[in-house]
């Protein structure tokens, strides 16, 4: 019984140490793990997915039968496109059939849109067969060319 009693002694000396050097009011949570508290908060990050609360601490909202849900993961991050190059083509590896557009952000947007669409040339002005306003998606990067006529862009994947 006296071994305990020392035992629950030095533990809550350095407890009391360690609570001094954060300059908290209370015990960090950790502390209530260690040695058990009446009311032991654990912090957000630390809870239990399958719990009440989601690992962020965003409480969860009940659906309709009256059972609590985790909130959904955040949104994972979107490809964006490159700043369009003027004067510049990317030929061969198409996925279309060279459809019609208003103008060279559409033809970027559709792209963007598409998930098999890597790049995008643009026909600002008709030349050797082309008409002005197609917008020609690629499958893959080709090599880029000059051309006056035509306004090309690539696809930057989504990191993570």
């Amino acid at each position: 019984m006296a071994e305990q009693t020392t035992k629950a002694a030095i533990i809550g000396a350095i407890g009391v140490v360690i609570v001094g050097i954060f300059g908290a009011t209370q015990q960090p949570w950790w502390w209530c793990n260690m040695v058990g508290c009446a009311a032991a908060e654990t912090p957000p990050e630390r809870r239990d997915p399958v719990g009440n609360e989601s690992t962020t601490g965003e409480k969860a909202k009940p659906d309709d039968s009256g059972s609590e849900k985790i909130p959904p993961p955040p949104p994972q991050p979107k490809s964006q496109m490159e700043p369009v190059v003027l004067g510049m083509a990317y030929s061969g590896n198409d996925i279309n059939q060279g459809q019609n557009v208003k103008d060279a952000e559409a033809c970027s947007n559709l792209c963007l849109a598409a998930h098999d669409c890597n790049a995008m040339t643009y026909i600002e002005t008709p030349f050797a067969g082309h008409n002005a306003g197609e917008c020609w998606m690629k499958g893959a990067v080709p090599q880029a060319e000059t051309n006056p006529h035509t306004i090309s862009a690539r696809k930057v994947p989504a990191s993570g």
